[in-house]
């Protein structure tokens, strides 16, 4: 975690949160990839400006200095309008409502004209994902969304449909997907940023061709609940780790309060600090 890169050269994850939805501990599985100047939000938290400031302040305090953090104060909502949801679940995805209405009514004021009607719709933040998981965070926002105001899902987001083998760019930074296997539609992510990857897991059971996606990169954040039946178990992820020839460094979350990764031989992500990719 050296800080001697400029800021166009930064790789970085923010972790905001790497417990699953039971942990009295932890924060639900969230984080913030910091591409140069470009802040793209993977997962979302409900209190996501609380959230953010919380982690400026813990990391501020353990990395005193703008030029030990560069950008630090640009983990925050208003900078925040790209963002990555996997799959519909609560713990994933139930933060988008407050963006959703914090974006629109309390940083973009003016994207509603005069009568209330949307405007500026540019100012949307974008919204990616598969086909499939789009159109259940839609469904499964509807009813908050429209609150008799007659606005909808596209109102208050750019949905952005990203799709298996068909990689989208964010500026310079490249997203590719797979699909993964939960008990609801859901993807695993490869991010890249001149010449360096990140993947993400998502909420999975384990499963090889998968995982061989995800270990084409430099870190990998995998998900390791320790139930096989709908999640990765411990034993599942440090097989495969032992067999295989795996290079980059890879990070375990959606932790239960009682699961020590250390015990597997595994490491986990940390929350509220960063790891460079």
């Amino acid at each position: 975690m050296t800080p001697t890169k400029g800021i166009e050269d930064i790789f970085r994850v923010h972790v905001l949160g790497v417990g699953n939805y039971y942990s009295e501990f932890h924060s639900t599985v969230s984080f913030v990839v910091q591409a140069g100047g470009r802040f793209i939000l993977v997962e979302a938290p409900c209190e996501l400006p609380k959230k953010t400031r919380e982690y400026r302040e813990i990391v501020g305090a353990v990395y005193p200095g703008e030029h030990d953090v560069p950008l630090l104060d640009g983990i925050s909502a208003d900078n925040i309008d790209d963002l990555v949801v996997t799959h519909v679940h609560g713990d994933h995805a139930a933060g988008l409502e407050l963006i959703a209405w914090y974006k629109m009514f309390t940083q973009h004021p003016r994207i509603m004209d005069i009568e209330g009607n949307p405007s500026n719709r540019e100012l949307r933040p974008r919204l990616y994902g598969t086909r499939d998981v789009l159109c259940d965070l839609e469904r499964s926002m509807e009813p908050s969304l429209s609150n008799r105001t007659g606005l909808y899902f596209n109102d208050f987001f750019s949905p952005e449909i990203v799709e298996p083998g068909s990689p989208v760019n964010i500026g310079e930074v490249v997203i590719e997907v797979m699909p993964n296997h939960h008990n609801v539609p859901g993807f695993a992510l490869r991010v890249g940023y001149r010449g360096r990857k990140l993947s993400y897991s998502g909420d999975t059971r384990f499963d090889a061709g998968l995982v061989g996606f995800l270990s084409e990169a430099d870190v990998m954040i995998h998900d390791c609940d320790g139930n096989s039946a709908v999640h990765t178990s411990p034993e599942q992820l440090k097989a495969w780790l032992d067999s295989s020839d795996y290079k980059g460094r890879l990070y375990v979350c959606h932790l239960a309060d009682s699961f020590k990764p250390e015990d597997h031989g595994l490491t986990p992500l940390p929350e509220n600090d960063f790891i460079d990719v």
